[in-house]
């Protein structure tokens, strides 16, 4: 068993590690910018019209964030898209066309076990899903009725209105913040299927939490293997306007090494999944904090048919010291993963 890292009380300030104290306000240095925003209809499980269909609203949100001094000093420009439930993806970033508008790719239903159930089942809630493509920035955004958002890249071949095909499902638990070992910690069912429109990879949790990844680069072995634990942390997270840390909550997320995908799985305490390449071999944390904070960032979203109305999340954006990955956690205990290039 992995020594669980308290990661929220490694601090960053300016591109350096500070053991044992909390993340100073403001951050080394962290710019947003509101890019657009999609109003999106989202059928729930087994609905095939839009008569019941509830609307999320997303918003698409530059940031650049800033690490080091001097010459070393880099920024990492990437896009959030943040859902009016509090859900976050996150993906490099690129131009932005004028169009801006949201083309509707395909429609399906995605059935993850809750932990503990060996087989899907007719009692297995179905989470309705749609898959939408974001004109503006040329990707594809996954979107489910919790409210949960995922994006994905075009590939070269994209189909239209085709369904997902379970390849497998695991069982991940998540310890509480502070726990070491796994004997209390809640245990979430994680689906993994492929999405016959892409072609790519769509884990989903029983929590209506969703993440996409590529098609493995290696195939998938005959036998489905157990996910590996690999760490896990607690991040601490401020809510929306809160200045210091004082009050900040630790959002516990656990990594898991999936062998039948080669990616690396991060999972929350309120079980979002986000989903990253394995890089093989994880770096060596004996002289470095386990992760690096960069600066904390307010979520504005507007809320579905409220007119000027808003909801505004907190999240923090770390470097997880392990991987070079970033990592975005919301107040609601949502999890996103830029990986590294």
């Amino acid at each position: 068993m992995r020594t669980r890292m308290i990661a929220g009380l490694a601090a960053v300030a300016a591109g350096v590690g500070l053991a044992g104290g909390q993340p100073k306000d403001p951050g080394p240095g962290l710019t947003t910018k509101l890019l657009y925003g999609h109003d999106l209809k989202v059928r729930p499980g087994g609905e095939k019209g839009f008569g019941k269909a509830k609307t999320v609203s997303v918003e698409a949100v530059r940031v650049e964030v800033a690490e080091g001094d001097g010459p070393a000093r880099k920024t990492t420009p990437f896009v959030v898209v943040a859902s009016d439930a509090g859900f976050l993806a996150a993906f490099p970033d690129g131009p932005v066309g004028q169009d801006r508008r949201s083309h509707r790719q395909a429609g399906f239903d995605l059935r993850p076990r809750p932990a503990g159930e060996p087989e899907v089942t007719q009692g297995t809630k179905a989470w309705g899903v749609e898959l939408f493509r974001d004109l503006g920035t040329n990707r594809l955004l996954y979107v489910t009725e919790a409210g949960a958002v995922a994006s994905a890249p075009v590939p070269a071949a994209l189909a239209a209105d085709r369904g997902p095909a379970r390849l497998y499902g695991v069982n991940l638990r998540v310890r509480a913040p502070g726990e070491e070992g796994f004997d209390k910690a809640k245990k979430f069912g994680v689906d993994v299927f492929r999405d016959d429109n892409t072609g790519g990879l769509v884990y989903a949790a029983e929590t209506g939490s969703i993440a996409a990844a590529p098609v493995p680069a290696v195939p998938a072995p005959k036998q489905v293997a157990a996910p590996r634990s690999a760490y896990g942390l607690d991040l601490l997270v401020r809510a929306a306007d809160q200045t210091g840390f004082d009050q900040a909550k630790p959002v516990p997320v656990e990594v898991y090494e999936d062998p039948n995908a080669n990616a690396l799985v991060y999972v929350s305490g309120s079980g979002s999944v986000a989903v990253a390449p394995n890089p093989g071999k994880l770096a060596d944390l004996a002289d470095r904090p386990p992760v690096w904070w960069l600066g904390g960032l307010n979520l504005k979203v507007r809320v579905p048919n409220g007119k000027d109305a808003v909801k505004t999340f907190g999240a923090e954006v770390y470097r997880d010291a392990r991987t070079g990955n970033l990592l975005l956690v919301s107040e609601t205990g949502a999890v996103a993963v830029l990986p590294k290039p």
